[in-house]
């Protein structure tokens, strides 16, 4: 179990590389609002807000104060409730209270125990009161993901937990809500943490599963930035399913795109307890484990054909998961 204490930063990464560590596209990084080049991307105007989404990958990272966590019944907490706050930061930073506004309503996007990214700092932490803005001395990026476990947008409180969401109880068809990963997803992680490799390596791993990151960039480009079957481009909604599933891959078959699937996230849902599958057509096959008919898949297809990577991950996935009897 992770102490409170084995999260103090020991080290000030530019935000620039926690970004960079998480694959966000930096492209706008790199020049000033004029277009010309920046020699030093990392230092820019663009590092001072509290939170960060990339619509690429689909991460969220937020900027969390180390002194305001706090250890509950041995998970790590950060919550806060800010309306007091904002009423004095206007007073006496307006600027400040800018980024708060924005840090909040960053988060009003999120659904409950969306999991997120977060950048734990440390430093001079500044009171609303106080006219000077409070200075990072120390910043690092948590190996471990988080979620949004609380959100009241009349009182302005919030509160993330370190971990995934715990998971619901089964549905009938032993399909997890879609916000609501299972225990095997923790279990995966935390065994990417355990094992050998770079910090690098692991982080583009944790993001693989969970279907963040670069794995995730590639996969919609492969697709031309849609949902494979109905083409919608909301990416918000859109996962990146692995064919072949994480827990019978190599570590290249994990972070390879052509293992991935851009879908909808009931699409994404049934495909990956195996409801669903894609015919060497392309075409829908349902289970006849899947018994609910609100949920319209017949006479839905593959919107191009898979090429001959792609084709033999899907090979496996009709084979090996989808629950043909």
């Amino acid at each position: 179990m992770t102490t409170l204490e084995a999260l103090r930063p020991t080290e000030k990464l530019p935000v620039y590389r926690v970004l960079e560590l998480l694959n966000f596209d930096l492209t706008a990084w790199e020049r000033d609002q004029q277009g010309n080049p920046i020699d030093n991307p990392a230092i820019n105007g663009r590092a001072y807000p509290w939170s960060f989404h990339d619509k690429v990958s689909g991460q969220d990272v937020f900027m969390l104060w180390h002194a305001e966590m706090e250890d509950r019944d041995g998970q790590i907490v950060y919550r806060q409730g800010w309306d007091e706050f904002l009423r004095e930061l206007d007073e006496s930073r307006p600027q400040t209270a800018a980024r708060a506004d924005a840090f909040l309503k960053h988060i009003s996007n999120l659904k409950k125990n969306a999991v997120v990214r977060v950048s734990i700092v440390e430093g001079s932490r500044a009171k609303a009161t106080d006219t000077q803005a409070s200075k990072v001395a120390r910043r690092v990026l948590d190996s471990e993901p988080w979620h949004l476990s609380f959100w009241d947008p009349l009182s302005n409180t919030f509160e993330f937990t370190r971990g995934l969401p715990r998971a619901a109880e089964s549905t009938p068809n032993d399909v997890p809500p879609a916000d609501e990963p299972d225990l095997s997803l923790l279990a995966d992680i935390q065994a990417i943490h355990g094992s050998d490799g770079s910090q690098t390596e692991k982080e583009r791993l944790v993001a693989a599963r969970l279907g963040q990151g670069r794995f995730r960039s590639e996969v919609l480009a492969r697709w031309g930035h849609r949902c494979a079957v109905s083409g919608a481009t909301t990416l918000q909604v859109i996962r990146a399913s692995h064919c072949q599933p994480w827990r019978v891959g190599t570590n290249a078959q994990r972070l390879d795109p052509a293992n991935g699937l851009p879908l909808v996230a009931t699409l994404d849902a049934l495909f990956d307890v195996g409801l669903i599958t894609f015919g060497e057509d392309g075409r829908v096959r349902a289970s006849p484990h899947l018994a609910d008919t609100a949920i319209p898949v017949e006479g839905l297809r593959l919107r191009r054909p898979l090429d001959a990577e792609e084709a033999v991950y899907m090979d496996f996935h009709r084979k090996e998961i989808f629950k043909a009897e």
